[in-house]
């Protein structure tokens, strides 16, 4: 008896490790900094995010060519007649101009790592306007840059005030398979959704990332 309630309380503590790590792992909207995990392919993770998934045609071809700000030039679709998935994930500049955002891509973490099945882009509409900037029916529409290779490394892009997605793909074949990534403090305000009254960083303090403070200079509301 003494042997299998041992047995049990281990399995028990083993559970709650795995969950709790696997909890924190999946990102926070109050440290954009910190590790972000998602599975592609799948809408609940990063639980806290407005996320977006599904499978489409082709991916964007691998050039090998991190994008650096202010945008790259669309390196073209690949395997179109084949079958990937996608996750989008959609977050907020709420900086009063553009601004040069750095993504630390890692394909080799998660729970189940793509490795070289992940690839990262950046898309967002004209004005920063629409919330579904990334048409999967469309990848090179809204395209502002990419990492590149299915590897362990930064890219950046110029984004303009408002929404933006960073969107997650295959590159070999259909896997809910993990990648990780974060922003770089790069002086914009980047976050989840749009900051509460809409504050812009020149009252409200500069910072990536967040929390935005909840009062700005001259008592403007962020």
């Amino acid at each position: 008896m003494k042997k299998n309630y041992l047995v049990r309380a281990f399995l028990s503590i083993l559970l709650l490790t795995m969950f709790t790590i696997s909890s924190f792992a999946q990102g926070d909207c109050n440290d954009l900094t910190s590790p972000i995990e998602t599975q592609i392919g799948l809408s609940a993770e990063p639980s806290g995010f407005f996320v977006r998934s599904g499978t489409q045609l082709g991916r964007i071809f691998r050039d090998a060519i991190p994008s650096a700000c202010p945008s790259k030039v669309y390196p073209g679709i690949f395997n179109a007649a084949t079958s990937y998935n996608y996750t989008a994930i959609r977050f907020y500049n709420s900086d009063v101009a553009s601004t040069c955002i750095t993504i630390n891509f890692d394909p080799n973490s998660g729970g189940t790592p793509c490795t070289t099945n992940g690839h990262a882009i950046i898309y967002q509409g004209a004005g920063g306007v629409s919330t579904t900037p990334y048409d999967p029916l469309n990848q090179g529409a809204n395209f502002l840059g990419d990492v590149g290779s299915s590897a362990t490394q930064s890219f950046s892009a110029t984004v303009a005030p408002g929404w933006f997605e960073v969107v997650f793909t295959n590159t070999s074949a259909v896997a809910n398979c993990s990648i990780q990534f974060s922003f770089a403090p790069n002086g914009g305000v980047i976050s989840c959704d749009i900051p509460s009254g809409g504050g812009p960083v020149n009252v409200c303090g500069t910072g990536n990332p967040q929390p935005i403070p909840v009062t700005g200079t001259g008592g403007f509301p962020c």
